[in-house]
């Protein structure tokens, strides 16, 4: 599929750009959820404006009855870099600034550590933008 197909299944999200057809997945208590469900879970636990052009492509969240943590990785889909998010609340508190994107090279996916399980769902998501160019 060429990416002039593409962009009519974008779909506008408060000003935001997201695709559904990126493929991604979703843990514990986000299984389930679609890009869209799950950018707007984050933007809703972000203090900040958040940054334009991200999409979750794989992430956990794990909502105790009295605390909870999440950890998504995000790619910037006009520039292809990689991002993760990661926090954690307890009943009292929320996030608080814990949920600022920071960029998480290459590199640091392919050592396999943090986000091991998400080497999968990162080839796909990189094999789908090397045929779907956005330039």
């Amino acid at each position: 599929m060429d990416w002039k197909g593409l962009k009519e299944q974008i779909k506008g999200v408060n000003g935001l750009l997201v695709m559904d057809n990126v493929p991604h997945k979703y843990n514990q208590d986000a299984s389930g959820w679609t890009v869209k469900e799950c950018l707007e879970w984050i933007k809703n636990n972000h203090e900040d404006s958040f940054p334009n052009n991200l999409i979750p492509i794989y992430g956990n969240w794990d909502n105790g009855d009295y605390d909870g943590c999440a950890s998504f990785l995000l790619i910037d889909y006009t520039t292809g870099k990689f991002y993760e998010i990661n926090g954690w609340h307890c009943s009292c508190y929320g996030f608080e600034g814990q949920f600022t994107p920071s960029e998480c090279p290459i590199e640091y996916l392919a050592k396999g550590k943090q986000w091991s399980e998400a080497y999968s769902t990162v080839l796909e998501v990189v094999e789908f933008f090397k045929k779907n160019p956005i330039n």
